[in-house]
């Protein structure tokens, strides 16, 4: 069995959602299953040093030029295919689902399984993650094929499988709902852990340990709708002096503006993947605030899981994935809505509490809980059957 993916540059989401996934299945389930990425020819080495820190055995090889020739990269895997056994494949993306397809029309592999991480097609017409016009094109029938063509699924979200039976006719239950998921070695928060990261962290920003802080942690991405955030936080720190925002990602028009005018309150800062955790674990809300798109709506953010794990109250917008829901039945956060969003009253977050929601998000949210290996199990299940 091998884990494909095609394309995606390191990350942490990338290690999180794909070489986690490998090692977990490998460790804990025992399965048999090897790493295969083809990754760009640009840093080739680089990259696959990166990615062998975390499968010392993973097979990386280089794309063809160009994702418009990625069709071209089936015949790497296909020579192996000689070498490795590829019977069963876990194919993360599109483009991975349609070269193992392909692969099992040949015969050399027998069940493809289409690891669905979001809206593919909505993702290109909402927020043109694609350029190039062929390969944009081609990107609902390539989806569509994944969609239906593949022996099983797995969905991040609920939501997502309803997106694939509204666009493409999806009937089958032939699925399993994964979301994204972390190790436990995350963030290993305790008392004296929020307590030592409260007080270390906000003293290097500046910050007293009885301010409200709010972190946004993610890319710039289209979809983190950080138009629609600017004007939100920038109500809330002129009203509120004791406000403090530390986002955690890449520079931005948006997140310089509220930089430059609140230089007192609003940090950037843009950390390695190990450093992350810590920096949660002294703030007290996880902003989770984005647009009524089809992306997000059938998304599954991977910084919900990390925000949880911290012990952080969500922020979250109305009809995220399946998280909205999640938010209002845990009580872990607030489900932010035009009728609240000026009137949200903001307070620091006590020790006991973050603890709890600790413990909530572990329970849903951990690659080593039950839930989720019960999960993986399933998918194991089905694919060997």
């Amino acid at each position: 069995m091998i884990f494909l993916t095609f394309g995606e540059a390191p990350s942490g989401v990338l290690v999180s959602q794909g070489f986690d996934v490998v090692k977990l299945l490998r460790e804990e389930l025992k399965a048999n299953i090897r790493l295969v990425c083809f990754v760009s020819l640009r840093g080739f080495g680089n990259t696959r040093k990166y990615i062998r820190q975390y499968q010392p055995d993973a097979i990386v090889l280089p794309m063809f030029p160009k994702l418009k020739n990625w069709k071209w990269n089936y015949l790497t895997l296909f020579f192996l295919s000689f070498f490795v056994d590829t019977k069963i494949i876990i194919a993360r993306n599109i483009w991975a689902s349609q070269l193992a397809l392909r692969l099992k029309k040949t015969g050399r592999a027998q069940k493809v399984c289409y690891d669905g991480r979001g809206a593919y097609m909505a993702e290109v017409q909402e927020y043109g993650v694609i350029p190039d016009e062929s390969v944009k094109a081609q990107v609902p029938s390539v989806e569509k094929s994944g969609v239906l063509d593949a022996d099983y699924h797995i969905a991040v979200t609920t939501e997502l499988v309803k997106y694939w039976e509204k666009n493409f006719g999806y009937t089958g239950n032939n699925h399993v709902v994964i979301p994204c998921t972390l190790s436990n070695d995350f963030a290993k928060i305790d008392r004296e852990s929020i307590i030592r990261d409260r007080n270390e962290i906000r003293e290097s920003l500046g910050w007293s340990p009885g301010d409200v802080v709010l972190v946004f942690s993610g890319s710039t991405a289209g979809w983190q709708s950080l138009g629609l955030l600017h004007k939100i936080l920038q109500v809330h720190l002129k009203k509120n002096p004791s406000l403090r925002i530390l986002f955690l990602s890449k520079e931005s028009k948006e997140i310089q503006a509220l930089t430059d005018t609140y230089p007192s309150q609003v940090v950037r800062k843009w950390l390695s993947h190990n450093e992350v955790g810590k920096h949660l674990n002294a703030c007290d809300y996880g902003i989770l605030i984005r647009e009524q798109s089809v992306t997000n709506q059938v998304a599954a953010p991977t910084k919900f899981a990390e925000y949880l794990m911290c012990g952080l109250k969500v922020l979250i917008s109305e009809k995220m994935g399946d998280y909205s829901d999640f938010t209002l039945e845990h009580n872990c956060g607030t489900v932010v809505n035009e009728e609240n969003i000026e009137q949200l009253s903001l307070q620091p977050v006590g020790v006991e509490e973050k603890l709890s929601i600790a413990r909530t998000g572990i329970t849903h949210f951990s690659k080593q809980s039950e839930i989720t290996l019960n999960r993986y199990r399933q998918l194991l299940k089905a694919l060997s059957s």
